[in-house]
């Protein structure tokens, strides 16, 4: 089913290159009293944003870049 309108992990997939960005990465940076933290990196020219967000929405929107998920060794250590 195609929605009539964008979903709103699509839409922000239409502003970023709108804006003349691009997503690097998302990384899963951090874990505190069970509850995870992630960044989504963007590029513009040659500056790099760090955006914080969840990490289900950074992964929704890494897989919609086709850009790589990371996540640090501090929280697989934490929660593996």
């Amino acid at each position: 089913i195609t929605p009539p309108r964008p979903m709103t992990h699509d839409l922000i997939m239409m502003f970023i290159p709108a804006l003349g960005a691009q997503v690097v990465k998302v990384t899963i940076d951090e874990i505190v009293d069970s509850t995870f933290y992630a960044k989504i990196s963007l590029k513009k020219d040659e500056e790099v944003f760090l955006i914080d967000a969840r990490p289900s929405d950074s992964i929704a929107i890494a897989l919609r870049a086709d850009a790589p998920i990371f996540i640090s060794k501090k929280v697989l250590d934490e929660a593996g």
